[in-house]
C-alpha cells in the first residue's frame, strides 16, 4: 500500500543508560530498518516472518564499553 499505510513498530532503549548507538548486524528481508537516538524502528513492506540482528553498545557504571546482539524476531501481518 502508501508509505504512510504500511505497518510499522518501534524498540525504545531509554532505559540503557551510556547508550553509545546501534550497529545493524543482519538487515530484514521484507522491510527496513531506521536507528534513532534511543530506538529502533522498523517498517514492513511485506508479509511474512523477517528478521533483524542488531549489535547494541553503551557504556556500563564503570565506564567499560559493552555490547550485545539483539535479535528481532518479526511477523508482518494484515493491519486491521
Amino acid at each position: 500500500g502508501p508509505a504512510g499505510a504500511r505497518a510499522f513498530c518501534v524498540s525504545a532503549w531509554q532505559n540503557l543508560s551510556g547508550l553509545r548507538g546501534f550497529d545493524l548486524v543482519e538487515a530484514p528481508r521484507l522491510g527496513t530498518i531506521k536507528f534513532h537516538t534511543y530506538q529502533v524502528g522498523y517498517r514492513g513492506e511485506r508479509l511474512g516472518h523477517d528478521r533483524a540482528v542488531v549489535r547494541v553498545k553503551w557504556f556500563d557504571r564503570t565506564n567499560t564499553q559493552r555490547a550485545g546482539l539483539i535479535t528481532y524476531n518479526i511477523n508482518v501481518v494484515p493491519s486491521l
